[in-house]
């Protein structure tokens, strides 16, 4: 039994040396005896094939992206320099308008004339005078005043005259004014005459030019003549005296000067805020078809005196008054309450105009109403300083 067993040993030995030898080498016995493929797990039956996908690399390492970077500054650079604008050039017509008086003194409603190489000026009364004139080369160097009329026609009352206007008329000067007349007790218009512009001048008159007593007196006359030689006079009534807003009115004169003829229209009446109730100290000049009446309106005695003008059909009107609602010329540093207003041709020919201006706040000690003369030129039909 013992020499069987071996026998049976060594028949099984031999029976499996083939099948050892077709086992590839290095995979051994494991590999025939590995697990049971996963195939036979799946409940519903083998996997299905799955076809080989493109070779791709191995994944990157996750790199955390650094945070979006601040965009750049913008160079900084120098500021641009300012843009300088050159000032705009004056109109070629406007000339430079003086910054001091003509005559630094006491000279209000002021008139200019010129008669041959001299130019006189007229002003109501100050200190003795009634009336005063002083006479100039250039209208910057003047002479003292004196009274261009030294004896007041009986009817009037003793004292001061107002708002002289002279003009030569029937181969004399012809001043016209205004005084109180003694029996009505109010301002009424008058005529004097005189060879000279100098004076003295003389009213021989038993009666005044004009009154309007209803109306509470006339004052501040201005000659006008037109360019056909038709004399016409301007002045104020008083209605402001009454209570009632002043009026400017005109008439025509006679040829000699010494009377007024035909109708008397009203030019002006004071309607706006600014003149409180009060136009004043006429003043016309014809320029480009128009007519223009210059006027000083609000109170004589405040800063807010000023002047406005008004344009005119013609020397009888009607007039449209351009200055209602402000006035034309008001109330600057060093000149207060400008008024009294006067038109005339300067020295190149062409148009100025002359006023007063108190040198001092009104009232205040020392002030006196100063002699302005300035150039006047009038662009698109308005009248502007220069």
């Amino acid at each position: 039994m013992r020499r069987a067993g071996v026998v049976l040993v060594v028949l099984g030995a031999v029976m499996l040396l083939p099948w050892l030898l077709a086992v590839p080498a290095g995979e051994g016995v494991q590999a025939a005896v590995s697990s049971p493929s996963p195939a036979a797990t799946r409940p519903d039956g083998p996997a299905p094939t799955v076809a080989p996908g493109p070779r791709s690399s191995p994944a990157a390492p996750v790199v955390q992206a650094p945070p979006p970077a601040a965009p750049p500054a913008p160079a900084r650079t120098a500021a641009p320099a300012p843009v300088t604008r050159p000032a705009p050039p004056l109109p070629p017509r406007l000339r430079p308008r003086p910054t001091r008086p003509a005559v630094d003194a006491d000279l209000p409603d002021p008139d200019i004339l010129h008669v041959g190489a001299t130019w006189w000026a007229y002003a109501t009364g100050s200190g003795f005078l009634h009336l005063q004139v002083l006479a100039s080369p250039d209208l910057r160097s003047w002479t003292a005043p004196v009274d261009a009329l030294p004896h007041l026609p009986a009817w009037a009352s003793p004292g001061v005259a107002w708002g002289p206007a002279v003009v030569f008329m029937a181969g004399d000067f012809r001043l016209y004014y205004s005084a109180r007349d003694a029996a009505l007790g109010r301002e009424c218009l008058s005529v004097a005459a005189a060879a000279t512009p100098a004076g003295p001048f003389v009213d021989a008159s038993a009666t005044p030019l004009t009154c309007q007593s209803t109306s509470g007196g006339s004052i501040d006359p201005e000659p006008f003549l037109s360019s056909d030689g038709t004399p016409y006079l301007l002045w104020k009534s008083e209605d402001n005296a009454l209570g009632s807003a002043s009026r400017i009115g005109v008439q025509q004169l006679s040829p000699d000067g010494l009377s007024l003829v035909g109708p008397r229209p009203r030019l002006l009446t004071a309607t706006g805020r600014w003149q409180s109730g009060v136009v004043e100290g006429p003043s016309m000049v014809a320029a480009g078809g128009r007519y223009y009446l210059f006027y000083g309106a609000g109170h004589w005695d405040t800063s807010g005196a000023a002047i406005g003008y008004a344009v005119c059909a013609g020397p009888l009107g009607p007039c449209v008054d351009a200055t209602a609602s402000r006035p034309w010329l008001a109330s600057s540093p060093g000149v207060w309450g400008p008024s009294g207003p006067d038109v005339f041709t300067g020295p190149d020919g062409r148009d100025a105009i002359a006023f007063h201006a108190w040198d001092g706040p009104p009232g205040g000690p020392h002030s006196a109403r100063a002699l302005w003369v300035m150039p006047l030129t009038f662009l698109n039909g308005v009248p502007v300083i220069g």
